[in-house]
């Protein structure tokens, strides 16, 4: 925890490096295999279809496919967020990219922010679940780990994808 509150990340691939990657590698227990960093997401708006990156996208195994895969946790890294209006607008670019991949979480993280959304598809409003500062990981980080450890995060996906398939 020392080393990840003295490095420096002043832009968004010196987070995902130095912060995000490191944080849930060898924090959370997820393997090289299960990172996929620069994650291509296709999407489309009307007809018109596009792509965008997802900073880093962490699977249940090493099947980077949003449908042969289990996506669980999406992290959109930022430099310095200055304020909650930035801060929301990364919440938005988070959750625009969750809709395609349909992890059972999203993060945002500026290196100096932690924080964790439990991410409900179109179904109902998405919770922020956890703000950690860096100051306060190391207090903090069973909290984090309780929700965003492979496993704990593969348990959440099934059972928000067991609820939306059940017949009503």
């Amino acid at each position: 925890f020392a080393h990840m509150a003295s490095v420096r990340t002043d832009t968004e691939r010196e987070v995902e490096m130095h912060f995000a990657s490191p944080l849930f590698r060898e924090g959370f227990g997820y393997s090289e295999e299960q990172e996929a960093a620069g994650f291509s997401i296709r999407w489309a708006r009307g007809s018109t279809p596009g792509h965008v990156e997802a900073d880093l996208l962490y699977f249940a195994d090493d099947k980077h496919d949003v449908k042969a895969g289990e996506p669980l946790v999406l992290v959109e890294c930022k430099r310095l967020i200055k304020d909650e209006k930035e801060f929301l607008a990364a919440g938005n670019q988070a959750h625009s990219y969750a809709l395609w991949v349909i992890p059972a979480y999203y993060v945002i993280t500026d290196g100096r922010i932690v924080s964790v959304w439990d991410f409900q598809g179109a179904v109902a409003p998405d919770r922020e679940l956890l703000r950690v500062s860096q100051a306060e990981l190391a207090e903090r980080f069973d909290d984090l780990y309780s929700l965003l450890n492979p496993r704990a995060a593969a348990a959440a996906r099934h059972s928000k994808i067991s609820r939306l398939e059940k017949p009503r």
